[in-house]
Parts: C-alpha cells; structure tokens; sequence
C-alpha cells in the first residue's frame, strides 16, 4: 500500500499542471499495478444550467482508449456511485456491461470496482476497473487512498484553468477597453478638428464680407 501511493503520488506530482497527461498517466498506472484489464477515469464537469461525469481518459491492455462518453449524475452504476459516494463492488458484471479485447477474443470481465474520488467530502471525480480476478480489500482501500491524491489534484487543475480564463477575460476586457478608449480619443480629435475648421471657415467669410462692405 505505502509503495504503491508512494509512487502513484510522484505520478500526480510530475503531471498536476497537464489535466490530461495526468489523467492518462493515473489510470494507466492504477490498471497495471492493480493488475486490472480495464480502467477508466470520470471526472466531474459543471456548465452554467448542467452537471455531469465525463470520460476523462479509459486505458486497456497496455492501450489508451479513445472513447467519448457522458454520463448523467445518478445515471447507471457511475453515476449512482458518485451520489452515493460509496465504494462499489460487483462481482458479476452483467454481460454487455464492458469488453475487453483479448488475444483470445472479446469477453465481458467478472469483477468491477468504482471508486469515488474525494477531496475532503466532496467527489470530483470516478475511477472504475475491470477485472477477470476479484479485487481484495486492500486493493479498494488503495484505490480511495491513491483517489485522494489525484482528486486533489483535479481540483488544483480546474481551479488553475478557471484562474487563468478569469485573467485572460479581464486582459481582454482591458484591451477592449483601451482600444473604446483610443478610439473615442480619435473620435473627439477628429470632432475638435472639425470644429476648428467650421471656425476658420466662418472667420475668413466674416473677413471677406468686411471687405466687401
């Protein structure tokens, strides 16, 4: 257990500044050591009028997997879990559930555990692995020791991304505000200079009928 987190939380070190690097590195190394077949990370994703789980990285047989997947909060196993924010263990996946591809061909894994990954008592995020061999004890208790560590590291992440949109919005708003402010300037000079001229022209015409009287 203390090697295992001791190296999982070095992997979370190097990585705590690429969220996507850092989520393909953890689950990665969360399949192999715990000797899954099968391992997928969903992280937690807010938007003004939603909240959902969204497949963040999913890694098999020593292959990052490509796949887009959403998942409604309370919806389905993953979903339930992370409400719940309880450690899930199944023990007979139904079929269809997941496949994991083989050399022997395809065939619907036995054991399943997903993990709710907490920073203090808020879940930021789901882990879920796939095995043909059940998980032990002190293997769930790893994954919710390792969850900790990388939940808080999510967290650093987005709180970092919401950071700097904040500081790119109001350099943008600054500049917007110079460029309002540079062209109002040109616009006043370009409305004195009129002006001046409007004078000039009706000085020279009050001259001019001067010299005609």
């Amino acid at each position: 257990l203390n090697e295992g987190l001791a190296r999982f939380s070095e992997i979370v070190r190097n990585h705590q500044h690429e969220s996507q690097v850092l989520a393909d590195q953890c689950v990665s190394f969360l399949t192999k050591y715990l000797n899954a077949q099968q391992g997928s990370l969903f992280v937690l994703e807010r938007t003004e009028d939603d909240e959902f789980l969204n497949l963040a990285s999913c890694y098999a047989f020593d292959k990052k997997k490509w796949i887009e997947k959403r998942v409604d909060i309370g919806s389905g196993l993953i979903g339930q879990a992370f409400l719940e924010g309880e450690i899930t263990r199944l023990r007979d996946v139904p079929n269809g559930y997941t496949h994991i591809t083989s050399g022997l061909g395809d065939a619907t894994p036995k054991y399943l555990v997903i993990v709710p990954l907490k920073y203090d008592v808020q879940t930021v995020a789901i882990i879920e692995l796939a095995s043909f061999s059940d998980f032990e004890e002190h293997q769930t208790q790893f994954l919710k020791k390792a969850g900790e560590f990388l939940a808080s590291a999510i967290l650093n992440s987005q709180n970092t991304l919401k950071m700097k949109s904040l500081l790119d919005n109001a350099r943008m708003n600054e500049e917007q505000m110079r460029a309002t402010e540079e062209e109002m300037r040109q616009n006043m000079e370009e409305l004195q200079a009129t002006q001046e001229e409007l004078v000039r022209k009706e000085q020279e015409r009050m001259k001019r009928q001067a010299v005609t009287s």
